[in-house]
């Protein structure tokens, strides 16, 4: 067994504790873009019922106005209801509005929760477990190291020397 065995284990299954977490939010912003995409349906088909609803009325005022010539009243009537049904139709886009912006603050935050996951896992402890690990790949190969200037230990000695015998 390595030395670094018991640490290896312990951030392997804090990794895998954090991935199940990413994991399950994922999952509720997932259900949460359905439930989205479901008001945007109950909100088109409200849509659709107001447009038939104010074309009924229509179609009855036309019918009962042009029998009695009641025609100025039947404009006046008219201009009435189409207000209300502009009226009603903002209404039911602002409530859109509103579920669409609630629905991207909640996707925005399941990001902003992802990230900050994925940021705390990266640990110095984690970073020296990755540096073992490629040192174990990396048997008999030549590797060199950055110091703090930015530049790599050289092994001058070992490649410009031939042994003449």
């Amino acid at each position: 067994m390595g030395l670094y065995d018991d640490e290896i284990r312990k951030l392997q299954r804090t990794l895998a504790d954090e991935q199940n977490e990413l994991a399950s939010r994922r999952a509720k912003l997932d259900a949460d873009e359905r439930d989205m995409e479901t008001m945007k349906d109950e909100y088109r088909i409200g849509k659709l019922i107001i447009r038939a609803s104010v074309g009924t009325v229509l179609a009855l005022v036309l019918l009962i106005g042009g029998c009695a010539g009641l025609k100025p009243q039947y404009k006046l009537y008219q201009a009435n209801v189409e207000k209300q049904a502009q009226i009603a139709e903002s209404r039911a886009k602002a409530e859109a509005a509103k579920y669409e912006a609630n629905a991207e603050r909640t996707r925005a935050q399941g990001v902003a929760d992802a990230n900050k996951i994925v940021a705390s896992s990266i640990t110095d402890q984690y970073i020296r477990w990755l540096y073992v690990d490629q040192m174990d790949r990396l048997q008999g190969q030549v590797i060199y190291i950055p110091t703090e200037g930015g530049l790599p230990i050289l092994e001058a000695g070992k490649r410009g020397t031939t042994t003449e015998g």
